[in-house]
């Protein structure tokens, strides 16, 4: 017996129980030597039976469990769905800022030819304008309650930045970089930003009277 499926179980119950009619029809026939071998094979099948009706038993305790699996899961979908929908429609209005990320070695390949940078100059250029994008946003992340004057004037400044190809993104300006580090707008600086503009780590937004520096890795 080879079943592998209640419905193959189910198909030799029932062809079990074809036979066992069998049984009740033959079971006035005696001691007829002719029945024997016929009423020896029945009974091995109705022993068969009974390992059947076993099987399936336990394929229908296996399949009760499997339900009740699938309807905890279902609970932990939902759950998750209903907290993904919560937190998207909950978003602060300023998540936590971006900065440039560091140069691979593979990208060294847009320095060639340049003997103003190098790998290293390049990353710790890197360093001072993350200092820049992190002092920014930390200021615009003080609560509107507990700044003073300089940082009202200072977040006013930052809207007045903003445009309609700002929205979502992370950005700072000339003024930033001039304030919040050390890193130098001269031709080693601009050769730096037209080396990070080429490995997509900046794009740059310009309008209004400044140039933003927008960071996308």
């Amino acid at each position: 017996m080879n079943s592998k499926t209640l419905e193959e179980l189910a198909s030799h119950f029932t062809t079990g129980t074809s036979n066992m009619r069998n049984i009740i029809k033959l079971r006035d026939m005696g001691e007829d030597s002719s029945c024997q071998k016929t009423l020896s094979t029945l009974n091995d099948q109705l022993h068969g039976l009974d390992v059947l009706l076993a099987l399936m038993r336990v394929e229908l305790a296996t399949g009760r469990e499997k339900v009740q699996q699938v309807k905890v899961l279902t609970n932990q979908i939902q759950d998750l769905k209903t907290s993904a929908v919560y937190a998207y429609q909950n978003l602060p209005a300023r998540l936590p800022h971006r900065a440039p990320a560091p140069i691979t070695s593979m990208e060294t390949r847009y320095m060639k030819g340049s003997s103003k940078v190098n790998y290293d100059s390049v990353n710790a250029s890197i360093d001072e304008l993350n200092k820049a994008v992190a002092a920014k946003y930390k200021l615009l992340a003080i609560p509107r309650v507990t700044r003073n004057d300089a940082t009202k004037r200072k977040c006013e400044e930052y809207r007045a930045q903003e445009n309609k190809d700002t929205k979502g993104v992370r950005f700072f300006v000339d003024s930033d970089i001039k304030a919040y580090s050390n890193f130098k707008m001269d031709g080693v600086g601009r050769s730096v930003l037209t080396i990070l503009r080429h490995c997509g780590r900046l794009r740059e937004i310009r309008g209004g009277g400044h140039t933003r520096y927008v960071v996308c890795i």
